[in-house]
């Protein structure tokens, strides 16, 4: 009998009905498993009921994301509630600290130290987590980014063996950050920015012994994995893609060549995401050659000025396994023969040079199950290929990345379907009216179907020059149906001189002008704008605004630029009952909805793999997008 009914029995008050409903642990735990992708509610009902909190704070907990700038409220909250850490399965340690610092490249050339991070409080927490979890058994799965090199050790030193025996099971995810911005500064006068020799062979030697001590701590990790038949690594990346590959490369250090070597030997056969972005100071030529890996299924490799493309043929010769290619390899000696096939190859995403035109086409016939694509060799050679055959050589492909638009429009009338497109900036010579031109001169218009099929569109617009007539003609239902989420770059480009309150002023009054004209886009459910601009100081905006009907999240700028915001839609109804607004157009009557855009943690769209891998694009030309457009209709591609 549960608490409520035993209560009742006893005092003869009957219970009401949301009372009984809640007493039902099943019943809630349903229901809190719906809130925990926006988590704020979750944790407002926590807030206001004593009676459920153990119960909706250890759902919170499941996915526990650690930011070094919330490791010291993370602790002083676990450490208040121990019991809660038992219910963590799924962590994510992440240097946030030393990554914004990366990410920002107006504090590029400042002479400032590192900043503290929290590693004795991270010690701590680890710790308690361990002491709770080993009562359970099982310890959570681990993805760890240390956003510094030279923090290898402080990192290892979390997971000591003395300290934490047990935690290392499941460590499926390590990621390293691209360089060691702090290890030198800028004072002395000499024009290459105080370089000294001794400084520079000691800090290489440091480095070394770093990666020879991360070799032996995923040594023992995975003979741990092995003794509890956990995942083992999974997921390894050096560096990020997304980062200036010159500014990254100013602080950079060799990776230790034996490491990848090491690597390879103790997690051959569990590693099946490689991430690697190397900088001027590595050689492919020391990297690929060292490494075999039995299940790699992802690669994403980059570099500027890239030398190795005869080591990396061989690498992909002896890697068939691969499901998705992403290579960025700019300026590199020769191309890519494309010469391999990959069974199961779903999706590339290359630059890489241009092989030759036959090549490309051989490549594209060999990989027909390919469902994304950001070259535009694969819609051609897809064409080329088919040119004999009404059917498209790619009939499973639907998501593609082009500057090109007239490469489309033969694909289609071949039977082509994409449902993502991502229009590319360049893809116009004059920019000024792209939308105009999409929407009454593209393959779009010409091909029957070709609308129908978009799910997702993303475009690089000046949105000062675009008239929000044609913004509002173009997203409309009426053109592209079942167009689900947009992203827009370059929304509105806010004078840097502005101060934050007249540029977030600025920024919303434009916003509230979007979201009006996009009332047409009836099936909108996902909105991203990018403007290089600040981020909101308010934890609502556009309150009493107009959104589209179908409205559900909002994204504000982009990782690779700054820090985006995500919103939420919430209702001006009182009980979160939708009531639909009116809105006049040049179309005729449209209907909108009337709310407010409340801001809600990244971890809505977090995705988050059985092994305890959080996916993180890196680079991908899809980065942010939420959905999963393979398929139609489109679908929540979340854990």
């Amino acid at each position: 009998m549960s608490s409520t009914l035993a209560t009742a029995s006893q005092t003869g008050v009957r219970p009401n009905s949301a009372q009984l409903a809640f007493s039902v642990a099943e019943l809630v735990n349903e229901i809190a498993s719906y809130l925990l992708r926006d988590r704020v509610d979750l944790l407002t009902l926590a807030a206001v009921s004593k009676r459920l909190r153990p119960q909706l704070l250890g759902i919170w907990a499941r996915q526990l994301d650690l930011p070094f700038t919330q490791v010291a409220n993370r602790l002083r909250f676990f450490q208040a509630n121990p019991l809660i850490s038992r219910h963590v399965q799924y962590l994510r340690i992440r240097d946030d600290i030393s990554v914004q610092e990366y990410s920002d490249s107006s504090r590029m050339f400042e002479e400032t130290s590192k900043p503290a991070l929290p590693y004795d409080e991270l010690h701590q927490l680890l710790a308690l987590i361990h002491e709770q979890k080993s009562q359970q058994g099982t310890m959570p799965f681990i993805d760890c980014l240390v956003g510094d090199k030279e923090d290898i050790i402080k990192l290892l030193n979390a997971f000591s063996p003395l300290k934490v025996p047990r935690m290392g099971e499941r460590v499926s995810a390590i990621r390293i950050g691209p360089t060691g911005r702090h290890a030198h500064g800028y004072e002395s006068d000499d024009e290459s920015f105080g370089f000294d020799q001794d400084a520079e062979y000691e800090r290489q030697e440091e480095s070394n012994e770093n990666w020879t001590e991360l070799v032996h701590f995923i040594a023992h990790a995975q003979k741990l994995a092995r003794q509890t038949k956990g995942p083992g690594l999974v997921a390894f990346q050096y560096g990020d893609p997304i980062i200036d590959p010159d500014e990254a490369s100013m602080w950079a250090t060799q990776v230790f060549p034996p490491f990848w070597t090491g690597l390879s030997k103790v997690a051959s056969d569990t590693l099946r995401d490689l991430t690697v972005a190397l900088t001027h100071k590595d050689w492919a030529s020391k990297v690929l050659p060292r490494l075999k890996l039995a299940n790699l299924n992802t690669l994403r490799l980059s570099q500027d000025h890239f030398t190795g493309t005869d080591q990396l043929e061989a690498f992909l010769d002896r890697h068939s396994t691969i499901m998705h290619l992403n290579l960025q390899l700019y300026e590199n000696e020769q191309p890519w023969s494309m010469r391999q096939t990959f069974p199961k190859l779903v999706s590339v995403d290359i630059f890489a040079g241009n092989a030759a035109e036959q090549d490309q086409t051989d490549f594209v016939s060999r990989h027909v199950i390919l469902v994304s694509s950001s070259h535009p060799f694969i819609i051609k050679a897809a064409t080329k290929a088919s040119a004999d055959d009404q059917d498209p050589v790619l009939p499973k492909l639907r998501i593609c990345a082009i500057s090109d638009l007239n490469v489309l429009e033969d694909f289609a009338k071949r039977g082509g379907r994409l449902s993502e497109v991502h229009i590319q900036s360049g893809s116009f010579r004059d920019e000024s009216d792209i939308l105009q031109r999409l929407r009454t001169n593209s393959w779009l218009t010409r091909v029957p179907g070709a609308a129908q099929a978009i799910t997702c569109l993303s475009i690089h617009i000046e949105i000062m020059k675009c008239d929000l007539d044609e913004l509002r003609a173009t997203f409309s239902s009426d053109f592209l149906p079942n167009l689900t989420e947009l992203s827009i770059t370059y929304f509105q480009a806010i004078e840097a001189s502005e101060d934050e309150p007249s540029a977030n002023a600025t920024a919303k009054r434009y916003l509230r002008a979007v979201f009006h004209a996009l009332v047409s886009a009836r099936s909108l459910r996902i909105l991203h704008l990018t403007d290089r601009c600040r981020r909101f100081s308010t934890p609502d905006i556009l309150v009493d605004g107009v959104f589209p009907s179908a409205l559900e999240y909002f994204v504000w700028l982009k990782r690779d630029w700054n820090r985006p915001q995500h919103f939420r839609f919430v209702s001006a109804h009182t009980y979160g009952q939708i009531e639909p607004v009116e809105v006049e157009s040049g179309e005729g009557r449209l209907w909108g909805k009337r709310g407010r855009l409340q801001c809600i943690p990244a971890m809505w769209q977090q995705k988050i793999s059985s092994d305890g891998v959080w996916d993180r694009p890196l680079g991908s030309f899809r980065d942010g997008i939420v959905l999963d457009h393979s398929s139609f209709p489109p679908t929540w591609a979340l854990s």
